[in-house]
């Protein structure tokens, strides 16, 4: 394939969000080596905003939450009418290489295999191409910061530079400082943000060992806490504020406005997150934070940081499927314990005094 010959370009991640802000760094190596190509995306539709703002994308194609088959069909069929010279296929899920086999109408290239659904860490799967050859990928395990970017390499269009920065491509739309006291959260002092749920249950962190450290930080710092999930978390984010003293100083945040929650990322002092999406999101606008593993190591999932802490107890079943738990009296991530994380957050202010807002 001449890659002087391609205009049209669509990159296609419609997973979860941690992959989407993944993938971020691969955007923007297409745009750096087809400059004068038509860069499209095809997102999420909870994640698309992040994108707004963002000058080296052309399009933004938003794919609907959790769509009938007959939905993507139609999504991929009305692509392909766009006649791209390049699709790529950035995770190895279904639905993304169903959308690049349906999109491609020259060359399509990235993970196209229809694999079974078990987490992209215990894969080994491979890059291949429609329409032309690449050199043979032999399989071996990477870093899930790097799934994107393997398809760039594939591609030829590697870097030299440190990858840990890429993420700071990412151009979120932020809002007015308005917005998030509308949402209750006061500007005018510094907060945290603790995530303790997650996409997969087996990462999640206990309601109880929440509310235990939220009262550990009431009683050493002043600050405002902030505790962030879906709308479906709602009721156990108001179980652990229940559970805690100094509730005046707890805010409440369980939506999909995906913006908002970028801003309080942005503004807040630290964030403290099991390993999801939002942990990606706050390290790429440049947050400092603190990991919580359990059925994973960070080796294989946190995102690259110099800042970032990650606490991790490996135990024998780690990483796992996460599809059941063979400790359910005991599960790793209750290994983290309050005291742990607390310590950690009294190592993270030394260097950065919590009475600085970010």
């Amino acid at each position: 394939m001449n890659l002087s010959n391609i205009n049209k370009i669509l990159a296609i991640e419609v997973n979860k969000l941690g992959d989407v802000v993944c993938a971020t760094p691969a955007f923007y190596r297409l745009r750096k080596y087809f400059p004068n190509a038509e860069l499209n995306i095809l997102v999420s539709e909870s994640w698309a905003s992040l994108f707004n703002e963002t000058n080296y994308i052309d399009y933004i194609h938003k794919f609907p939450n959790n769509p009938s088959t007959f939905i993507l069909l139609k999504i991929g069929l009305q692509l392909r009418r766009l006649k791209f010279d390049l699709v790529c296929s950035l995770s190895p899920i279904v639905k993304n290489a169903l959308l690049a086999h349906i999109c491609a109408t020259r060359y399509a290239i990235g993970y196209l295999d229809f694999e079974k659904r078990i987490p992209n860490y215990l894969k080994s799967p491979k890059i291949k191409s429609k329409g032309f050859s690449i050199s043979p990928q032999p399989p071996s395990s990477y870093q899930i910061s790097e799934t994107a970017l393997r398809v760039c390499d594939a591609l030829g269009i590697n870097e030299n530079e440190n990858s840990n920065h890429l993420y700071t491509f990412l151009n979120a739309q932020l809002l007015s400082t308005n917005d998030l006291e509308n949402l209750g959260i006061p500007c005018s002092v510094p907060f945290i943000i603790i995530h303790p749920f997650a996409s997969w249950e087996f990462r999640s962190w206990s309601t109880k060992n929440t509310s235990e450290l939220i009262n550990l930080l009431h009683q050493n710092y002043s600050y405002h806490i902030v505790l962030i999930g879906s709308h479906f978390e709602k009721e156990n984010l108001e179980k652990i504020k229940s559970m805690c003293d100094g509730q005046e100083r707890i805010t409440i945040y369980a939506g999909d406005r995906i913006d908002r929650v970028a801003l309080a990322l942005k503004r807040c002092s630290l964030l403290i997150s099991t390993d999801s999406g939002l942990l990606h999101l706050g390290t790429a606008l440049g947050t400092p934070a603190i990991g919580l593993y359990g059925p994973v190591p960070p080796e294989l999932t946190a995102p690259p940081s110099k800042v970032n802490i990650y606490l991790y107890s490996k135990i024998d079943c780690s990483p796992c499927e996460q599809k059941k738990c063979v400790r359910p009296n005991n599960p790793c991530m209750n290994l983290i314990t309050p005291m742990e994380v607390f310590n950690n957050v009294s190592k993270i202010f030394i260097e950065r005094p919590l009475c600085e807002v970010a």
